[in-house]
């Protein structure tokens, strides 16, 4: 569900033009697709490690 929602943010942000055409605003873009996602994926490892952590035990 959140994937699906991270990609609803991007193609809404692409469609809207949040940068109206503006130079200075052309890194938008890379915020709504680059940092969202590495966001996603830093709670992934983070609910991964808290698993981990709960359990006491970790294998390689």
């Amino acid at each position: 569900m959140i994937r699906n929602t991270i990609f609803l943010m991007e193609d809404v942000a692409s469609e809207v033009d949040l940068t109206g055409g503006r130079v200075e605003l052309q890194y938008l873009p890379c915020t709504w697709k680059e940092v969202v996602q590495a966001a996603e994926w830093a709670g992934q490892a983070r609910a991964l490690g808290t698993g981990i952590a709960a359990a006491g035990c970790n294998s390689g």
